[in-house]
Order: C-alpha cells, then sequence, then structure tokens
C-alpha cells in the first residue's frame, strides 16, 4: 500500500527514524541506499518499478515486482449512436439496475461512449437482459426510466443468417455504416474494385451518389442490372461486418439474388466467381421486355392464376407472389379486388421467377458451367428446392438457371430450417420484406427474429439496436471487435444491485427442535416440595450451608488476558479469538516477541514454532494455557444459621392448583428474608435435613480432542521421509547444488553471526 502511494504522489518518503546507516553495512559497494530524505519520483518515458520484499522468519520468502499504472487514455470521437447493454440474474434487479444508471448520468457528466464501452467490457453478462440505443445522456435517461419487458436469454440458440432479394433496395442503403464501420467499408470497396470490370462503372456512385447526381442514381438503382449488384454488395458488407462482431452464422437461408450471398459465405463460389455470376445474370435479365409482379395474401393451393401469370414465390403459407405482363398483372388484381382479396404491386422492372425468363435460361447455365461449385463449410437451404443443399445440386450448372426461373419456395426453406431447432434468424439486408415471413411461419415456436436495417432513415440506430437485441437472446458478441478504432476509457458506474434476502428462523420451528433435544437429554430433577393433605411444618436444616459452586472455567478470563498482550505487543484489538495470528497479519518476528510476553506473564513456556501450529489463536492459548496451569480451588461461603419460618397454610383436599403456588410463594418470600437478615434463632420443631446438592466432577479432556489447523508443521527428521531409493538420490543431488550455489551467502552469514538477530534461537 505505502508503495502504490509513492506512484500516486511520486514521492519517495524518508525512512522513519533513520539518522545514520548502520557502519557494519557495506552500502559502498552496494547498490542499495537507505533514503534518508523524502525524494521526487517523477514519471517518465519508462514505467517505474518497485520492488516490495518480506523475508520472513517463519519460511514465507516474498518479492513483489510493481510498476506503474499506464495513465488513464483520452477519449476520442465516438459514434453518433451509443448501445447500452444492461443484465442481472433477475428481472427486478434489471429493473434496479437501469434505475441507478439513469440517476447516475442525472448526477454525473459521463460520456456516453465511455459508459457504454464500460457496460460492454467491465460487466460480467446474465441471463436477464435490456439493451437501449442513444444519442446523448438525455435520450439514454428517458429510455432507462421507461418500462421494459425483459425475459431470460438463452445462449443455446443458433443464428441463421436471411438474405432478401430484390425489391428491398432503396437510395444510400447502408451509407452512414460505410461512412462509420471499417469492416463494412472494406467489403463495400473490395466489391466495387471486382464489379467494375463487369459493369464498367463505380457500384459506389449508385449506392452513395454525390447531392448533384442523387436524382440520377436514384432511377439508377431500380434498373435491373444494377439492383441486384447493389443489393448483393449491401448484404454481403453487412455479413461481413456483423461476423467481425463475433456473429457468426450456423445456417444460411438466401431469397431469389440473396441465395449469392449465402454461396460465397458458405465457400460454395469465391467472391469474384459470384459477383462476374450475378452480373451477367443481371445484364441477361436488364435486356428481357419488362413485366410485372404482384403479392397476394392468398395460399400457393388457393391460388387460381389466369393465363400468362405464374407463381413467382411462396413465402408463406398465406402469402405468395406472382409475375407476368403487366395488362396480366393489372387485369388480375382488379380480379382480386371484386373477389375481396387483398393484393400489393411490387416496385420491380420485370417479371421475375416466371415464363418470361425462359429466354435467358439456356445461356446463364452456359455461364454457370464455367464455375466450379464447392462444398458448403456453412450449410445452407436453398430456396429453390425448400431443402439443404446437396453435392448433387451444386454439381449441376442448370440449378442456377432453374434458380431464376422456378418459384421461390421461402416458407419451405424455414420450414426446413425450423425443423433444426431454435434458431435466431437475422435479416442481413436493406428492409424487413423477410422478418415478417419468418415470424408468421407456424413451425416457428420460440426462434426469434432480428432485422438489420429495417427502415432507411437511420442505419447505424437500426444496427445498434440489431445487435442490441442479438444480444439480449443470448449471442455473444465480440465487444472489442465492436469498438475497434475508437479511444475508449472505463468509467465509474453503478455496480450490481444485490436483492439482499433474509431468512428468518420460525419459531415453531425452534420450539420443534428444542422439543426433540431435550426429550434424548437427561435432566437432572431437582428436588420438589411435597403437598400433603395435613398441616405440616417446613422442614428446614439447621444452618444454611452454601456449598462450593461448579468450577469456574478459567478460558474467558485467560483469553482477555492474551487480547490484552496482543493489542499491547501490536495495537491490533483482536475481536475473534479463534482467528488465527497469521490471518490477523502477523509476522514471525511478532509471534517471537508474543511467545516471550506470554511466558512472562502466565510462567508457561509457549514457543514460536507452537503459535505457527496447534497453538495458533488467542482461543486455542487460551485453553492450553487452562489445561497445563495449576488449579484454584473454588472458594466457599461460611453457614448462616436459619431463623425461624412461619407455617405455611396446610393445603386440604380440595386445594386448588393457584392455593399451592401461592403457599410455594410465601415459602420463597421467607428464604429470601432470611438471606437477607441472618440471626441466630431458636429452630422450630420437627425440621429434617435437606439432602445435599452434589455438582458433578469435572470430565476428563478427550486424550484425541481435535486441534486448529495451523500453516506450521514441524519437521519431520526421519532418515528419508519415505523417499525411495531414486527420490532420495536426486533430493541429495539438489542440496549439494545448492549448497554449492550459495556457499558465498553462507559465508558472509557465519562471518557477520554475532551481528544477526535470530529469533529462532530463542524459540
Amino acid at each position: 500500500i505505502k508503495t502504490i502511494q509513492q506512484f500516486r504522489h511520486g514521492k519517495i518518503p524518508a525512512l522513519l527514524h533513520f539518522t545514520a546507516p548502520n557502519p557494519r553495512i557495506d552500502f559502498a559497494n552496494s547498490p542499495l541506499r537507505p533514503v534518508s530524505e523524502t525524494k521526487d519520483w517523477t514519471r517518465s518515458e519508462t514505467p517505474r518499478l518497485a520492488g516490495v520484499s518480506a523475508f520472513g522468519v517463519g519460511g514465507t520468502n516474498a518479492h513483489v515486482v510493481m510498476e506503474e499504472a499506464p495513465l488513464p487514455s483520452i477519449s476520442g470521437p465516438s459514434k453518433k449512436q451509443q448501445l447500452l447493454v444492461l443484465s442481472a440474474k433477475t428481472a427486478s434487479a434489471l429493473d434496479a439496475m437501469a434505475t441507478n444508471l439513469a440517476t447516475h448520468l442525472e448526477r454525473d457528466q459521463t460520456n456516453l461512449a465511455d459508459a457504454a464501452f464500460t457496460l460492454a467490457t467491465g460487466r460480467k453478462a446474465f441471463p436477464f437482459r435490456r439493451h437501449i440505443v442513444a444519442a446523448d445522456a438525455t435520450e439514454a435517461i428517458a429510455k432507462l426510466r421507461e418500462p421494459s419487458k425483459s425475459s431470460a436469454s438463452n445462449k443455446s440458440a443458433r443464428v441463421a443468417f436471411l438474405f432478401p432479394g430484390q425489391g428491398s433496395q432503396y437510395p444510400d442503403m447502408g451509407r452512414e455504416l460505410y461512412n462509420t464501420e471499417p469492416a463494412f467499408r472494406n467489403a463495400v470497396d473490395e466489391c466495387a474494385t471486382l464489379l467494375y470490370s463487369h459493369l464498367g462503372l463505380d457500384i459506389r456512385a449508385t449506392l452513395y451518389p454525390s447531392e448533384a447526381d442523387r436524382a440520377e442514381a436514384e432511377k439508377r438503382i431500380h434498373q435491373t442490372w444494377l439492383t441486384q449488384p447493389c443489393i448483393f454488395v449491401t448484404e454481403f458488407a453487412l455479413a461481413k461486418l456483423w461476423m467481425s462482431w463475433g456473429v457468426q452464422p450456423s445456417l444460411l437461408i438466401g431469397h431469389s439474388i440473396g441465395e449469392y450471398v449465402a454461396a460465397v459465405l458458405a465457400g460454395t463460389f469465391t467472391l469474384a466467381e459470384a459477383l462476374g455470376l450475378l452480373a451477367v445474370r443481371a445484364k441477361l435479365m436488364q435486356a428481357l421486355p419488362s413485366g410485372a409482379m404482384l403479392a397476394v395474401r392468398q395460399g400457393a393451393d388457393e391460388l387460381v392464376l389466369p393465363e400468362g401469370i405464374n407463381l413467382a414465390a411462396i413465402n408463406s403459407p398465406k402469402l405468395c407472389t406472382v409475375s407476368g405482363p403487366h395488362e396480366a398483372i393489372t387485369a388480375y388484381q382488379r380480379e382480386l379486388e371484386e373477389k375481396k382479396i387483398v393484393s400489393r404491386a411490387l416496385n420491380t422492372s420485370h417479371a421475375f421467377h416466371s415464363a418470361m425468363m425462359e429466354p435467358i435460361v439456356a445461356p446463364f447455365t452456359a455461364e454457370a458451367a464455367k464455375v466450379t461449385a464447392r462444398r458448403p463449410s456453412i450449410p445452407w437451404i436453398s430456396t429453390c428446392t425448400g431443402r439443404e443443399i446437396d453435392d448433387a445440386t451444386l454439381a449441376d450448372p442448370g440449378y442456377w438457371a432453374r434458380q431464376l426461373r422456378h418459384e421461390v419456395r421461402f416458407t419451405d426453406a424455414l420450414t426446413t430450417a425450423y425443423a433444426n431447432g431454435e434458431l435466431i434468424l437475422l435479416e442481413v439486408g436493406p428492409g424487413q420484406a423477410l422478418g415478417p415471413f419468418a415470424r408468421q411461419h407456424p413451425a416457428r415456436g420460440t426462434s426469434s427474429v432480428v432485422s438489420t436495417l429495417p427502415s432507411s432513415s437511420n442505419d447505424l440506430a437500426d444496427l445498434l439496436n440489431a445487435a442490441g437485441e442479438l444480444w439480449k437472446t443470448g449471442v455473444t458478441l465480440d465487444w472489442p471487435s465492436f469498438f475497434a478504432g475508437q479511444e475508449r476509457s472505463r468509467v465509474h458506474l453503478p455496480t450490481y444491485p444485490f436483492e439482499r434476502q433474509s431468512y428468518w428462523i420460525d419459531n415453531s420451528d425452534v420450539a420443534a427442535v428444542y422439543d426433540r433435544r431435550t426429550s434424548t437429554e437427561e435432566t437432572p430433577q431437582a428436588p420438589s416440595l411435597a403437598v400433603v393433605p395435613a398441616p405440616v411444618a417446613v422442614d428446614l436444616p439447621s444452618t444454611i450451608s452454601h456449598q462450593p459452586s461448579p468450577p469456574m472455567s478459567r478460558v474467558p478470563d485467560l483469553a482477555a488476558k492474551l487480547r490484552a498482550i496482543v493489542h499491547e505487543l501490536s495495537g491490533i484489538t483482536v475481536d475473534d479469538d479463534a482467528a488465527t495470528f497469521t490471518e490477523l497479519g502477523f509476522d514471525s518476528l511478532f509471534l517471537t516477541q508474543a511467545s516471550q510476553a506470554i511466558q512472562s506473564r502466565f510462567g508457561l513456556k509457549i514457543t514460536f514454532r507452537q503459535m505457527l501450529g496447534d497453538l495458533s489463536s488467542v482461543a486455542t492459548i487460551a485453553t492450553h494455557l487452562d489445561e497445563e496451569m495449576p488449579a484454584v480451588a473454588a472458594p466457599t461461603t461460611p453457614a448462616v444459621v436459619a431463623a425461624p419460618l412461619p407455617q405455611v397454610p396446610p393445603v386440604g383436599n380440595g386445594g386448588t392448583i393457584e392455593q399451592l403456588m401461592a403457599n410455594q410463594i410465601q415459602l420463597m418470600q421467607a428464604l429470601l428474608a432470611d438471606r437477607q437478615t441472618p440471626a441466630a434463632a431458636p429452630a422450630p420443631a420437627a425440621i429434617n435435613t435437606l439432602p445435599t446438592v452434589k455438582w458433578p466432577a469435572n470430565h476428563t479432556r478427550n486424550a484425541s480432542t481435535n486441534t486448529r489447523f495451523g500453516p506450521y508443521k514441524p519437521i519431520d527428521k526421519g532418515e528419508n521421509g519415505g523417499l525411495t531409493e531414486v527420490q532420495q538420490k536426486s533430493l541429495d543431488e539438489l542440496i549439494a547444488r545448492y549448497v554449492r550455489k550459495t556457499a558465498s551467502s553462507k559465508a558472509y552469514t557465519a562471518e557477520h553471526r554475532d551481528h544477526y538477530a535470530d529469533p529462532r534461537a530463542v524459540s
């Protein structure tokens, strides 16, 4: 503690009471110097170091090297929004934690980013969890005080990535993340470089246009040849960002073009192969006549489709998408309106997954044959078949052509996914088109669904909310990576609000235990006063002699005297007689002094080694002294002649208990009066002698009484301590090497033996 204070204050204080060095210590040839006056100890480029040594006579040798703590880092710029995570073991403790944090933020000017960093990296995660996303302390306080539903997280659930398809795009999707998240930006830049040779332009100009080019970019992003690459780039970058934060998928599902992102993450295609194939796909589709798509609130088995319209997607048991020419789709929508069936036109340029895609099936099959598909390292479910992709399907180049022509069986893919157990489905892409389908699926059970960018207004807040939702469900986030690139510091925040509970013992339980114990023990019966029907005189002894009291234990008195000795030598008050001297912090030098003081006070020798062993506390020494010191006879009180007592009225045959008690009270009053005013007087007639009560003699101490454990054990000086021949030989060699190594130290000690203080010589 003293050394820590020296680090803190930058001072090395002078040695207390030091005036001159011992002339027998060779300081001239030693690097050590006694500190005669306080010196400055300032910081430098090299960290300050200090050594603290403790060389105890009892064998405790320690040397601790301490280094000064680094200066607190200065917090740097932070994100516009902060994610604050809270967790507790119960829902009530979590509510108290939120209230305490809100109160703290009201009182202290705490950097919100540092608070978020401290909560994420400096607190253990418990089952009941809550999170908020806030831009400043005011918003954080308001959200922390809002009622919140909390439930225990499920750490066993696996994460599945869902990648949406065309129709989810919007201008500037992910732009804020591109500016703030390095992992996202790196992935976008890599894709833009690879796509440039296929598209002849920088995809980033369409994704994140300048203000001057915004109007034109908003038109371009809805053109299929650019829409599909833009969606792929955004979803791939989001997936890379999540994975950099420690969210690793165990399952992948892609809706239409989202399946290409799944194939890259699973290792089926390289990023360059997938982007090349996707660019060809998008250009082939762009060259086809335009068409329309319509979402219909009906199941696939309920649809009655006119000629020219095809089923394009089965997104849920009660929601399908159809495709076809503009005129046919418009007429079909009017027909549905007349039948009161809900439908909605989708924002697409072509009739995807319909017969209008037939002209490009053959050329795209040839293009897909140029790429070798590999066995996936992460399972992914095909939305073309609704089943997990297998080797036979991957080996067929025609699969990717069928995937653009046939309907998307997304609900079947979800059925396959949910059959594998509880999941956390994370929609990795712009919008929240797939989230509702996953939530409405009848096989969902308790699986959770989270959307990354559900809105187009605040990418960062949406992303942080999604991260908080994942954390709430039990997903472990890589917080160091989450805060990578930021200069953050830990700050003081409210600690865990423990919920203290009292466990009182019920009185009826105590009585029951007492009854069980007393019923099995023999209780001495005291003499009772007999009640007879005839008048009687009270029998008293002629003299009331006080018998010797049972011997009182000397242990409490001895313990008090021992505590006084310890306090006198150390200044420490011993509150617990059972606490060992080691626990009280006493070293071997103090125990040597104490052993001498005890011997001087009680005339009984107790060695330093005993105080390290069996007699290691005030209680054990007091008991030892009580056993070993001569017994002291208990004093007796002189006899007192009894004065006459009034006769007690007789108790008749028809007497009551109340009369009996009254008579006994009168008798006791008479006895007390006689004790208070003893005087000699004639004894009443017919006096008998009361039986003498004999106190039981002290029981002998069991020879095998338990002794308190102490850290010191006497050295076993046997011949070899039970060692084998090989072990003994190794020990002898070690001793010989050690003696050779310390020869100079032993010689130095022998030379100055007369000046060394060795307390073991007196113990």
